[in-house]
């Protein structure tokens, strides 16, 4: 239902002045009589009413041209008939609601030469009207320049408005964008501390190994090389990740992706450094075993001598 009615309403001022139009028409045939009634036939009085109408229609896809076509369309009926305009009433409603839509205008230099057109066709209009008076060339077509006023003092109220709503939508992008911004900043400070505690936690182990590797006797130099293979890939690649982490916590503020790319980064420092680290881990706790088995059947005085 509220589908058919935006259509239905968009066309409502169309059936207004359409229906001023057959108002105006009906005037003229009652008042057929009357001494300032059109000296013009049907002939000539209904396809020039018709023709001012369709002018307005067309203001959808020529908004300027359509409407300052009315008002030339106006001066024009006047020099054939000038009682025809000022006869029918209903056309100046039509008129005034004319100028205004001028004034209404998006573009200001079309709605200042606008303003220009209404003056000069109502002018024209009340110029061709035998008899005359200063007081209606002046404040005729003054009273037409107050609906264009009002036209256009609505459309600097819409621009405002629409403005305004431009600025909130801006804003609130920009709030989005700092969100954004923060939450990266703040996975870019959790990887770096992640970074820090597993630094860390990794040179003392490799230290532990160390230590250990020098305690072991010259019997298992075989198992002292495998513990300084499995501990010095670790301990090269730490570097790369803190590189990595400082790298991402000076471009991880310009990322609008979901994912920290310090996380990324680092994650995948340690997918890189994780096979080889699986392999030397497996070639220690072969050389353990191997080293468990050995030191069953060595003397505890070669210990005691280490």
């Amino acid at each position: 239902m509220r589908g058919v009615w935006i259509p239905a309403r968009r066309y409502v001022y169309d059936g207004v002045i359409a229906l001023l139009a057959v108002v105006g028409l009906l005037e003229i045939a009652v008042r057929r009589d009357a001494p300032d009634a059109p000296q013009s036939t049907f002939w000539f009085v209904v396809p020039a009413v018709a023709v001012l109408v369709l002018a307005i229609f067309a203001r959808r896809r020529f908004p300027f041209t359509a409407l300052t076509a009315y008002w030339v369309l106006a001066a024009a009926i006047s020099f054939v008939d000038w009682r025809l305009i000022p006869f029918m009433n209903s056309v100046f409603v039509i008129g005034m609601t004319v100028a205004f839509l001028l004034g209404n205008l998006r573009n200001a230099s079309q709605a200042g030469i606008g303003l220009a057109f209404v003056l000069g066709g109502v002018g024209t209009v009340v110029y061709k009207i035998p008899g005359h008076s200063t007081a209606d060339l002046v404040f005729i077509p003054l009273e037409f320049g107050i609906s264009w006023l009002a036209g256009f003092a609505v459309r600097e109220r819409a621009e405002k408005a629409e403005a305004a709503e431009v600025r909130a939508t801006q804003a609130e992008r920009e709030r989005d964008a700092a969100t954004r911004i923060a939450v990266a900043e703040e996975r870019a400070r959790i990887a770096r501390e992640l970074h820090d505690i597993v630094a860390h936690a990794v040179s003392v182990m490799v230290l532990q190994v160390g230590a250990v590797r020098h305690k072991l006797p010259d019997a298992l130099a075989e198992d002292r090389d495998a513990l300084r293979g499995s501990s010095r890939p670790a301990a090269q690649r730490l570097p790369r990740c803190a590189v990595s982490s400082r790298q991402c916590a000076t471009t991880g503020t310009t990322s609008s992706s979901r994912r920290s790319p310090a996380s990324t980064a680092s994650t995948h420092c340690w997918k890189t450094s994780a096979a080889p680290a699986s392999r030397s881990g497996s070639m220690s706790t072969a050389s353990v075993s191997r080293s468990r088995e050995r030191s069953t059947s060595l003397p505890i005085e070669s210990f005691k001598k280490a």
